[in-house]
């Protein structure tokens, strides 16, 4: 019985594969958002795309996921990444965000939109909690209150939100937050 994915996963095929199928979008997508990155990933990932977008990537704390570490799964230096698109925007800012107390964290970007007449972005990459519902309202409700609506402003909370995001709590608060 295996008790273990990782001797089945090849990480450097895994990796060239998540390359391959980014590059192959990289002239046409302004921005993509990752999920359940591990920093070494990331590095690759970062490299392969520097001719076209900007990388950033928020790590969780190393408690946060503790409980999934075996000693055939260590843990390593994760999180959520956001990459953009150089010239498809200006001012580009980002920021790491503490989702929640629990250790989770957003990769967060602001920018203006090139010949856009001043129009602004703001992208979330997001993981939520998997495990407990509270949290990931918690963690929502945090990315939803660092934002207000903004007229002429585009907002972008992407990632793996781990519910319906059209018929559970979630929805209400994207609604009650003006989205």
């Amino acid at each position: 019985v295996q008790t273990c994915a990782l001797p089945i996963l090849d990480r450097v095929a895994r990796r060239q594969t998540i390359i391959n199928l980014l590059k192959s979008y990289q002239n046409t997508v302004d921005v993509f958002t990752l999920q359940e990155v591990a920093q070494v990933e990331f590095n690759y990932i970062r490299d392969a795309l520097q001719q076209t977008h900007l990388g950033f990537q928020a790590n969780h704390d190393k408690s946060y996921w503790s409980s999934w570490i075996t000693p055939t799964n260590p843990w390593e230096l994760n999180g959520n990444a956001v990459f953009v698109k150089k010239d498809r925007f200006t001012n580009i800012l980002f920021e790491d965000f503490p989702s929640s107390g629990s250790g989770n964290h957003s990769a967060l970007f602001t920018g203006t939109i090139r010949n856009s007449g001043g129009k602004k972005i703001r992208v979330a990459s997001v993981h939520l909690d998997s495990d407990y519902a509270y949290n990931r309202k918690q963690e929502m409700n945090a990315v939803l209150g660092k934002w207000t609506v903004a007229a002429g402003t585009l907002d972008i909370i992407a990632g793996d939100f781990n519910t319906e995001t059209d018929a559970t709590n979630i929805q209400t608060d994207i609604s009650k937050a003006g989205y």
